[in-house]
């Protein structure tokens, strides 16, 4: 898992397949970044993500503050395809945010 500190931005990435191919959604794709304890600490839980190529997106709009708490962290993305709403284990982008000198 990838570890950043204060200051940092993660990078989030995600796949999106519809049948096996690399698939871009009708609608929208966005994620919410939640902390070790559950808590939403992105913005909005429906921050917008950006396309890299088809189906392949990524989100790095977020940056940890000195207010975030360490530990495990889930980037949690939501697929839209018209009605089709897709919210599974592969939407799931995980990062551990250290805190130095934090006791």
């Amino acid at each position: 898992m990838k570890k950043y500190y204060v200051g940092a931005k993660p990078f989030m990435e995600w796949k999106y397949y519809v049948a096996g191919v690399l698939s871009t959604p009708a609608t929208s794709i966005t994620c919410a970044i939640y902390d070790s304890a559950g808590k939403l600490v992105s913005a909005t839980a429906t921050e917008a993500c950006t396309a890299s190529a088809t189906g392949i997106y990524y989100y790095d709009g977020f940056t940890i503050l000195t207010t975030h708490r360490g530990g495990k962290y889930q980037a949690i993305a939501t697929f839209t395809d018209g009605t089709h709403i897709t919210r599974d284990d592969n939407c799931i982008a995980e990062f551990e945010v250290v805190k130095v000198g934090v006791e």
